[in-house]
C-alpha cells in the first residue's frame, strides 16, 4: 500500500478521497509488467482489502474494486526452470571434496539433484533409512508420508564417503549433522538450503534460478529427458496428482517436436 500510495500521489499530500479507478488501473497493469502472476495477484488482493478497509472507516470507495484488474494464472502455464548438464556439472566440482565439510554438501546437493528431495527431507534422513543391501532409501515426505525411493550409485557413494571420512562423531541419529557449535546436531531444512546457495554463489553459473528446489526441477527433468515415464518421475516426486507432473513434459523438446503441427499459412 506504501507503493501504491506513492505511486498515486507522489510527493503531494495524501487525500485518500482523491483516489480514481484509473489510478488503480495503472498501478497493478504496471506492476504485472515486472512482477510475477502471483506477486501482482497478492498486490491487487491487497488494494481491495484496503479500499474495504476505507469503506469501513467511512470513506466512500463506490466501485474503486471493481477497477483493480483481475490476474490471470493458469494451472501448469509455466516452464520448470532447471539446471543443464553441464550447469549442475559445474556446481557439484564447486564443492571441496577433500575436506568433511566439502564432503557433506556435496552428498545433500547430489540427494536433491538426482532423487528431488527437498531441503526438508534431506535434512531428516537418519542413518537407519539406508538400505545399502537392497539399494534404497526411507524418505520422509510431506504429511509425514514414508516413500521407498532407488539409490543411485553416486549417491551412495557421495553418502558413504561423507560417513566414513566426514561426519563428526555423535550419537544423533540424522545422517547430515552441522560441524560447527554445537557440533553434531541435525541439519535443518535452512541450513541445507544455506549450504546449496553458498554451492551456487562460488559456482558463479549462469542460470535461471538458484537455490535448492531448482535441483529438485532438475532431477525431474534429466529424468523425463533420459525417457522415464511421467507415471515414474511422479513416484519418484512423490506427487499425489500425476497432474503436477505433467509440467515437465514441456521440457521434453525431442519428443514434443515429433508431434508439434506446422503453423498455419506456413511451411512446416
Amino acid at each position: 500500500m506504501r507503493g501504491f500510495l506513492s505511486f498515486r500521489f507522489r510527493r503531494a499530500a495524501i487525500d485518500l478521497r482523491r483516489i480514481r479507478p484509473l489510478d488503480l488501473h495503472r498501478f497493478v497493469v504496471g506492476k504485472a509488467k515486472k512482477w510475477r502472476p502471483a506477486t501482482v495477484q497478492l498486490a491487487s488482493s491487497a488494494l481491495r482489502r484496503f479500499l474495504a478497509f476505507l469503506q469501513m472507516r467511512g470513506i466512500p470507495t463506490g466501485a474503486l474494486a471493481d477497477a483493480i484488474p483481475r490476474v490471470p494464472r493458469w494451472s501448469l502455464a509455466t516452464i520448470p526452470k532447471y539446471l543443464t548438464h553441464e550447469q549442475l556439472g559445474a556446481l557439484l566440482r564447486s564443492f571441496d571434496r577433500a575436506t568433511p565439510l566439502g564432503r557433506r554438501d556435496y552428498a545433500m546437493t547430489l540427494c536433491m539433484a538426482r532423487l528431488g528431495l527437498r531441503s526438508g527431507e534431506v535434512s531428516s534422513i537418519d542413518l537407519e533409512d539406508f538400505d545399502w543391501r537392497g539399494g534404497t532409501v526411507r524418505v520422509m515426505g510431506k504429511g509425514r508420508r514414508q516413500s521407498m525411493l532407488p539409490l543411485p550409485r553416486d549417491v551412495s557413494s557421495a553418502v558413504v564417503a561423507y560417513l566414513r571420512r566426514g561426519r563428526p562423531r555423535t550419537d544423533c541419529r540424522r545422517v547430515f549433522v552441522t560441524h560447527i557449535a554445537p557440533r553434531g546436531q541435525p541439519m535443518s531444512s535452512r541450513g541445507v538450503r544455506t549450504r546449496v546457495n553458498y554451492a551456487f554463489a562460488r559456482a558463479d553459473i549462469d542460470c535461471p534460478s538458484y537455490g535448492s528446489h531448482v535441483l529438485r526441477h532438475t532431477a525431474a527433468t534429466h529424468m523425463i529427458r533420459a525417457g522415464v515415464t511421467l507415471k515414474e518421475i511422479a513416484d519418484v516426486l512423490r506427487h499425489r496428482d500425476l497432474d503436477t507432473t505433467t509440467v515437465y513434459a514441456k521440457v521434453d523438446l525431442v519428443h514434443l517436436a515429433e508431434i508439434a503441427q506446422p503453423w498455419p499459412g506456413h511451411a512446416s
